[in-house]
């Protein structure tokens, strides 16, 4: 058996390119640097140079996949960790994510109907702004295309991680929670990553609104069921 054909392989490649990323984005230290995304070309770099099926790759990264839905109870965590901050801000809180959740909803609603999108292709998007694990359930939940799903959310984190910080200064956001909550509810883990290195407030309040976000995201689809 050949041994990229082991599971190991899409494993420790994965590993080994996203840890070699994350050490380049320290050295370079630049916002359009995003580990992210080089870590997937460099990975579909690899497979093509060397001629590897992705069927070999994907043995190991659907065990990394696998992975995700437990990891997303560890969302309960900051929860946890900032409940001070919840109840203080509750409110802004509150509305920020209900608010940035339904927007993503809506825009990827009309949009679909201005282009005249496949209701499965739109139902496939509609959850580009909630984290990975929480997107392939509720992709299944509205009866959508889930690898489609996966891609809608990986660009969406990529997207609003490259523009936040240009957006914040051209909207002169300068609330670390308002920045938080908006990277948390528009661009999840990606946009968390890019708080993080914006602050610890704001990627705190960004983890928290992966949670709440994705629990609103939720709500409002079960509301709006019989109209998307």
């Amino acid at each position: 058996m050949s041994l990229t054909a082991n599971p190991l392989f899409g494993i420790i490649l994965t590993v080994v390119v996203a840890y070699i990323t994350m050490k380049l984005r320290e050295k370079i230290n630049k916002s359009w640097f995003n580990y992210m995304l080089v870590s997937m070309v460099s990975i579909i770099a690899v497979l093509l140079l060397f001629d590897i099926p992705y069927e070999n790759y994907a043995q190991g990264g659907d065990v990394i996949l696998k992975l995700l839905g437990p990891i997303t109870v560890v969302l309960a965590v900051p929860l946890y960790q900032h409940h001070k901050e919840l109840k203080r801000y509750y409110l802004p809180i509150i509305i920020g994510v209900l608010s940035g959740s339904l927007a993503s909803l809506i825009s990827v609603y009309l949009f679909a109907k201005l282009i005249g999108l496949d209701v499965v292709l739109m139902h496939s998007l509609l959850v580009k702004s909630v984290t990975t694990p929480i997107a392939i359930s509720a992709s299944h939940m509205v009866e959508g295309i889930v690898g489609l799903s996966v891609v809608s959310v990986v660009i969406t984190g990529l997207f609003g991680a490259l523009i936040a910080s240009r957006l914040f200064k051209i909207l002169k956001i300068t609330n670390p929670i308002a920045k938080g909550i908006a990277l948390g509810v528009s661009a999840h883990a990606i946009g968390t990553a890019r708080a993080f290195e914006l602050g610890k407030v704001e990627g705190s309040m960004s983890a928290l609104s992966i949670a709440l976000g994705g629990v609103s995201t939720i709500f409002w689809l079960y509301l709006f069921a019989g109209i998307i």
